[in-house]
């Protein structure tokens, strides 16, 4: 399915995510020993990508503006995809994860 998407379909860089930061809810699918290792987004919800549909209890409210992040992009596009299948319209993913946040030199910013 993923495969199937435009190139950019639903996906926000760095930059964007740093100027929308506090108009938005991060979603991380990282591991905790990722988050541990990396850093994290302060105020992330965090549920690992193999937790997500076992947590729904957790997910943000559905209209909500939120972002996927992961480690470099491919399972934050997961978590989106599952999260617009289950009704949630308003989901983007950060495009290369993490490692594009912490490229772009806003690692601690989020952190």
């Amino acid at each position: 399915m993923l495969q199937n998407l435009p190139e950019d379909f639903a996906q926000i860089n760095a930059q964007e995510l740093k100027d929308q930061l506090d108009d938005v809810v991060i979603l991380d699918v990282r591991t905790p020993e990722e988050v541990e290792a990396n850093g994290e987004f302060e105020g992330a919800i965090h549920i690992p990508l193999n937790e997500l549909l076992a947590r729904q209890d957790e997910w943000p409210e559905p209209d909500a503006n939120i972002v996927t992040v992961c480690g470099i992009g491919y399972r934050g596009n997961m978590a989106m995809t599952i999260l617009r299948a289950h009704g949630y319209n308003n989901v983007r993913n950060l495009k290369g994860g993490f490692a594009a946040w912490q490229e772009a030199g806003f690692a601690g910013d989020g952190e």
